[in-house]
């Protein structure tokens, strides 16, 4: 299930078939699943984690920061994005409804997905869409450069300005936006976007945004979109390369679906990307959280520390941690 931006969910079960389904009962079945699915009874409370504080897993971060800080000062590349991961264990099976209900309800601004499979769920809210086709309209919205909510509109005010106003923030959001306005500008007719970067309040953090509006050329599926753009920088690095080969040095664990495209695609080659951020890997009673930063030029490990904290708020509030 994908929930869009503008309220919109698409819902798409998929179910091998055989000679022998009886596919009136089978659509009785998938029917009745949506409705529950739906349905506007509460869920069952999300338990606490019983055991292990909501804190990363023992990562090395800042060595991990310094050391990417220093192929940026070595000139090897210019920005890297590196994750990080958080373990919580649950007191019982955890309830992918539950986190649905909170992340919907407390980021209505966000796609929310949930991928369930062999007894895990992939589960998040993106705030990042990748890239929107609607006939002929393309639209892909860039975030890069955070800073806290504050706790009033006046100092939201303040940290909106700071953002906008900080160089650090602002290099690190226009190699994004150099990297989107090529690639699209490659696909479409009269490209647009703001020139100056605007912010993107959510629940828990605001961001540098910028939106780009186009005309697709020739007869380009959604998915030739997110072949041209994925990975940008906001979840890979630049160049793109370089950066990659330091993710694999330095992570030390498997993104799996982490920072992946994740949408819809209808039959006529329209669809709907966001960026798999702002996510979790549900296992039994297990939750696997990601948070991932944008290192430049000037960043310093401690701030970088406290915006990874940040990213994890949505799935830790949606799971109940303390």
């Amino acid at each position: 299930m994908v929930a869009s931006a503008a309220g919109q969910c698409s819902l798409t079960f998929n179910v091998a078939l055989n000679g022998r389904a009886d596919i009136d009962e089978l659509r009785k079945e998938l029917a009745s699943q949506a409705q529950a699915l739906f349905s506007q009874d509460e869920p069952p409370p999300q338990p606490f984690p019983a055991s292990g504080e909501a804190e990363p897993m023992a990562d090395g971060w800042g060595g991990k920061v310094k050391e990417a800080l220093e192929a940026i000062n070595d000139g090897k590349l210019s920005k890297v994005t590196l994750a990080r991961t958080m373990k919580l264990q649950s007191e019982s099976i955890i309830s992918t409804e539950a986190i649905l209900r909170s992340l919907t309800t407390n980021y209505p601004e966000c796609r929310t997905f949930a991928f369930c499979r062999r007894g895990t769920c992939f589960i998040g809210a993106s705030p990042e869409e990748l890239v929107n086709l609607n006939g002929a309209n393309v639209t892909s919205t860039c975030l890069a450069g955070s800073a806290p909510r504050g706790d009033s509109e006046i100092e939201d005010v303040k940290l909106s300005n700071w953002l906008l106003g900080n160089e650090k923030e602002r290099r690190e959001h226009k190699v994004v936006v150099d990297w989107v306005s090529e690639r699209l500008g490659a696909l479409c007719d009269e490209l647009r976007w703001n020139d100056i970067p605007y912010v993107l309040r959510l629940g828990n953090v605001q961001h540098l945004a910028t939106s780009f509006a186009g005309y697709r050329t020739d007869a380009h599926c959604v998915l030739d979109f997110v072949e041209a753009l994925h990975p940008t920088p906001a979840v890979g690095g630049m160049p793109l390369e370089p950066a990659l080969e330091l993710i694999a040095k330095l992570e030390g664990f498997d993104r799996g679906w982490y920072t992946g495209p994740v949408g819809w695609v209808d039959g006529y080659g329209n669809g709907e990307f966001a960026i798999a951020i702002r996510c979790a890997l549900l296992r039994g009673r297990e939750a696997f959280l990601y948070a991932g930063d944008g290192i430049v030029a000037g960043s310093d490990p401690e701030t970088e520390d406290r915006e990874t904290t940040m990213k994890f708020k949505p799935l830790l509030t949606a799971l109940g941690a303390p």
